[in-house]
Order: C-alpha cells, then structure tokens, then sequence
C-alpha cells in the first residue's frame, strides 16, 4: 500500500481541541484516525499533533505493515503519542478494508472469547451506590472507583455483591510512602488492584504492598514502561494507546506484560468513537485471558474499521 495523502480537519463534540485524520491510498480508499489528546494527562497536545502530522505523506514508505508504512516517520512522531495513535488507526483500517479483515486482525491476531469490561463511578460518594446498581443492571460485574476515600470504599464494598471485582484508580495523588501505607489500609477492601497509587519513578520503587497494583499513565514513558515491566508487586498495565505510542506500540507493550504474568487492560482517554473503536481492536487482538478492559460505551466492533 501507498499512502497518497493525509488530511486533518477538525473533531467536534469531545469539548477539548482534536483532530480527524483521513489517511488516502493510491486507490483512493481513506482510512480514518483520530487524535485527541486529553488536556491535563496527555504528553503531547492538540497543536503538536497538527505539527507533526501536516505534510507527513511524503515521509510514509509503501508497504503491508503499519510499522512499515510508518517507520521513516517514527522520530517525528516519537513525542506525540497521540498522533502516533491516530496515524496507527487509520493505516490499520485501511489496511483492514483492502485485505477485507478486521483490526484486529491486521495488528497480527484475532482472539476467540469474548472480553469483559468495567464500569467507572466517580463524583460525590453519595451517589456511588446509584452509579454502581446502574452498572449491575447492565450487566458489568468489575467496577472501578476513581477516589482515594478509604472509608467510602469500605462501605461502598460492603454494599455490594460478593462476585463484583472492584479496583480503585488513584490517578497517582499519594506519595510514595502513603502510597504504601494506603495499599497495607485497604487490604480488608480486597480491590483487584489499585491503578497508579503513586506515580513516575516512585511507582517503579513501591515494590509488593499487601494490595496489587496496576501501572497507568507511568507507562507513558518509553525508559519508565520497560522498568515497570519488572518491577516487583505491579499486578497489571493499564493501556492507553493514545499515551503509549499509537496502536503498534500498546499491542508491543501488552505483549510484553502478558509474558511476564501481568494482567493487561486496555482503555482510552475519554476519546471519540474512532479511537474507542480502535481500542477494541486493540484488545481483540490480544491472545491470552485479559481482565476486564475500560471499553464501557465503546463503538461496536464493525464500526471500527
């Protein structure tokens, strides 16, 4: 395949700045990928994606592979996760429509059981209960608290049926000491995990805690990610290809965290449909069993290519 050009115009209706990117072959078929980096967590921005994608068909070299098509540009767009994750998205559905595949399929499988995900509840803690009976209503037996309320969790797991999973999101807020001491406090919660208790290099050095936890935005780091693959009491990557390097490197990534015995979750950031869709395939197309992923609300699959 040849790319023939790529186009940027505007993505309304996420509330922040992004980008629809329209990826042309030599037929004439366009794929579609979005980039939309979420202000306040994303390394990069919606300008520096508009910088490094304009005039970038002229640097893709024809091939069959994502990573072959993109390779000359691979430096550019080091920096810019979130353009990387679009450009992925959009050679892969083309790539898909030509071979009549699917995604999934293109980044190099296709898993045969299906895929559970959690729900999130977040906000005042007297409506959790609400928001949670909401999500056992449809069906979501993992629910993800966003809150580092020690005693509302408490009361909130209390509440709930035996056979729901919950898992906490700390969003990095403790410090590596009260990190510690936090997981050792919610032990009687028994959480599947805790996603970033702390964050950056002191998350690589928090070491086994008498609650698991999980790996997040910390992986948007390159140098940070491989360490965090070896790091001692990290039960699980959370995945975002839009922070970890585009849909190539998040698949390299959870392959590389299912070899070491880590549970893998993929998930996105607040994006639209196209970069939701493309976290299904994301997920698809991963061997091996997966714990619930952050794919609540996504796009069905057939709109993903």
């Amino acid at each position: 395949m040849r790319v023939a050009a790529v186009e940027l115009s505007p993505l309304a209706g996420l509330g922040r700045a992004a980008w629809l990117v329209r990826v042309t072959d030599e037929r004439g078929e366009v794929g579609r990928g979005e980039a939309s980096p979420l202000p306040g967590y994303s390394p990069d921005d919606a300008d520096a994606c508009a910088v490094a994608l304009r005039g970038i068909a002229g640097e893709l070299a024809a091939g069959e592979s994502v990573e072959a098509i993109a390779a000359p540009a691979a430096e550019r767009l080091a920096h810019v996760p979130a353009a990387r994750f679009a450009l992925d998205t959009a050679l892969c559905a083309l790539l898909a429509r030509r071979a009549g595949c699917s995604i999934a399929r293109v980044l190099g499988g296709e898993r045969d059981r299906p895929i559970a995900v959690n729900g999130v509840i977040a906000g005042d803690v007297a409506t959790w209960r609400a928001q949670a009976d909401a999500l056992l209503a449809r069906g979501v037996r993992t629910i993800k608290v966003k809150t580092t309320d020690t005693p509302a969790l408490r009361a909130l797991r209390s509440s709930l049926p035996a056979d729901v999973v919950l898992r906490v999101d700390a969003n990095g807020r403790w410090s590596l000491a009260d990190a510690r001491a936090e997981l050792d406090a919610l032990a009687d919660v028994a959480p599947e995990y805790v996603e970033e208790p702390t964050r950056g290099d002191a998350l690589v050095a928090l070491g086994r805690c008498a609650v698991p936890w999980a790996a997040d935005e910390s992986l948007a780091d390159p140098a940070r990610a491989r360490a965090l693959l070896d790091a001692d009491g990290c039960a699980a990557f959370v995945i975002k290809p839009a922070i970890v390097g585009g849909l190539v490197a998040a698949r390299t990534l959870a392959l590389a965290a299912q070899a070491r015995g880590k549970a893998v979750a993929i998930t996105h950031m607040l994006d639209g449909p196209i970069a939701r869709a493309a976290a299904v395939e994301l997920a698809w197309s991963l061997p091996g069993p997966l714990v619930a992923c952050g794919l609540d609300g996504a796009p069905p699959r057939a709109e993903a290519a």
